[in-house]
């Protein structure tokens, strides 16, 4: 998998200062801002001014070592989402073992292969950012569901409309064999059909009894008023 094109800003936890710079090197190479520190308890202090897209680090540094440092990151619930990846020695399975019951899964083996590098960190950046959309995603279906539902509460008459006219429009467009994304598309616009109705007073909403001519024009103006909302 590539790098993902957006740069990052990284924080990189290592006590070698050799093996730290050739890491900064290969990500800056990559376009991404990187912070450094040395061990545990000067990431943690980095991390109060900055928040870094993904963190990598030592497991052996002095003061404190990567298990500890990884401890106290997941103690402060603004860091936990943080990626994280652990670097470790060939000769060291233990480590591997101890960061996995944290659950730590990604790992890169000293000494480093900076192609291999490349590879870790554009995967877990990547996986980071399809997470991240799936999130966004449904956040902004559950707002527009919202919002389409508060709209649809001032006309009792038309309640549950919105939701039948999406599952109709689904149902359809799933027997003529639309695309998820397409798909996904057609909800929110369904959703979203009556929004021009907040232009429409409630004593024009509510009444009872046939509208006038004067009512039914302005009734007429929701789909334009819901176009130009859009």
């Amino acid at each position: 998998m590539e790098t993902p094109r957006v740069p990052r800003q990284i924080l990189v936890v290592e006590d070698s200062t050799e093996v730290r710079r050739a890491i900064v090197q290969v990500l800056e190479m990559e376009h991404h801002t990187v912070q450094q520190a040395e061990h545990g308890r000067a990431a943690l202090k980095k991390l109060e001014a900055i928040s870094p897209d993904l963190i990598l680090s030592d497991i052996n540094m002095p003061l404190m070592n990567g298990i500890e440092f990884y401890k106290e990151l997941r103690k402060n619930p603004s860091w936990t989402p943080i990626p994280f990846i652990f670097l470790t020695a060939n000769d060291s399975p233990e480590d591997i073992q101890a960061g996995r019951e944290l659950g730590v899964e990604d790992y890169l083996i000293k000494p480093i292969d900076y192609d291999n590098l490349l590879k870790i960190v554009g995967a877990r950046l990547a996986r980071t950012e399809n997470v991240e959309v799936a999130h966004i995603g449904k956040a902004y279906l559950e707002t527009v569901t919202v919002l389409a539902n508060t709209i649809e509460g001032r006309d009792p008459y038309t309640h549950g409309h919105v939701s039948r006219v999406v599952y109709y429009a689904r149902s359809l467009a799933l027997a003529i064999g639309w695309e998820e994304e397409n798909l996904r598309i057609l909800e929110i616009g369904a959703l979203l059909h009556d929004i021009g109705k907040i232009v429409v007073p409630d004593q024009i909403l509510n009444k009872v009894g046939p509208l006038s001519d004067e009512e039914w024009n302005l009734m007429k103006q929701h789909p334009a008023a819901g176009a130009k909302i859009l």
